[in-house]
């Protein structure tokens, strides 16, 4: 149940993170960031790369699976492309749990605060990311 919850509040991160128009989401010169408001202290954010590729103004070409999927998830989870095609409101959240069991090494991670007292993950590629 505590990792049913956990994983509930990181879902809603998932998802504004999947809308790359986000402005918690800032894309600059090949370098984003996820802003993360209204945490409390002491907790550790991890951004995993779940898909990379081409950035153009707000659009995400030429999909590729990202770094912090395992190789295993991409075998077993078939084409990039195609799964972030088909990723909409309504299905993100079971796609979130599955691609969950496949994660490797974070991109990035934050666990202080910044002077607004939100949490910033920065120094990341083009992509969509999963935030833990």
């Amino acid at each position: 149940m505590k990792l049913f919850k956990k994983l509930a509040s990181f879902i809603l991160a998932f998802a504004m993170v999947m809308a790359i128009a986000m402005p918690s989401v800032v894309m600059a010169a090949g370098n984003g960031s996820i802003t993360i408001t209204g945490a409390n202290a002491g907790h550790t954010f991890e951004a995993y790369q779940i898909f990379t590729g081409k950035v153009s103004g707000n659009t995400l070409s030429n999909i590729e699976w990202g770094s912090g999927v395992s190789d295993k998830g991409k075998t077993k989870l078939g084409d990039a492309k195609e799964k972030a095609k088909g990723l909409n409101d309504s299905n993100s959240k079971d796609f979130a749990y599955a691609i969950s069991e496949y994660l490797t090494t974070p991109a990035s991670s934050a666990n202080t605060q910044d002077a607004s007292g939100n949490y910033v993950i920065s120094g990341l590629k083009p992509g969509y990311y999963l935030v833990k």
